[in-house]
């Protein structure tokens, strides 16, 4: 059962793609609140009864990010006990090379498109932070169903280059379905009685 009383809000998305063969089946997703930017991380750590101010904890955290990137940028993990492990990987160029003269012949800035950032969490005992037991340690809630409407055709290709996103609480998705309405009209809807 999760511990923690604050509340991961999650949306429903319903699935539009007409090709896919989960066509119409509905899919959780995080209802993202925005990200913290280093200003406010540092002022929220500060008010946990902290040793150092915001300012302190500013540079702090804008030295850590600094150094990670260094540090991956020459190949190197980097492990914050308690969170996990930052780590590079490379992207490829398509198709790499056929025969390891034409590797050599391409070099390392022929061979890789980019570099990748990746995180890997911590999975000691007292800390894991793997996929499921995060789940455990979070009280989630379904707030609203997400409809996803396309604004914008590429007139070449077809594909749909823009869309917007409506977010409509989900007992009044649920009612305006059961009434037979159109529910992905969003939050204009009326709510339900």
């Amino acid at each position: 059962m999760p511990s923690n009383t604050i509340v991961m809000p999650l949306d429903i998305r319903k699935n539009s793609n007409a090709l896919s063969k989960v066509y119409g089946h509905y899919f959780a997703e995080v209802h993202r609140l925005g990200t913290l930017s280093t200003y406010a991380l540092a002022k929220h750590i500060s008010e946990h009864n902290t040793l150092f101010g915001e300012e302190e904890l500013r540079l702090i955290l804008g030295k850590v990010a600094t150094c990670i990137v260094e540090m991956i940028s020459q190949g190197r993990g980097v492990k914050l006990d308690g969170l996990g492990t930052f780590y590079p990987t490379v992207q490829n160029v398509k198709d790499g090379a056929p025969d390891l003269a034409t590797a050599q012949q391409m070099g390392a800035n022929g061979l890789v498109e980019g570099i990748h950032i990746r995180f890997n969490p911590e999975n000691e005992d007292l800390r894991d932070l793997t996929y499921k037991s995060l789940k455990k340690r979070c009280s989630m809630r379904v707030e609203n169903v997400v409809v996803s409407t396309p604004v914008e055709t590429d007139q070449q290709t077809g594909k749909v280059t823009k869309r917007t996103r409506s977010f409509t609480p989900v007992a009044d998705y649920a009612y305006n379905e059961e009434q037979g309405s159109d529910s992905g009209t969003g939050g204009d809807d009326e709510p339900r009685p």
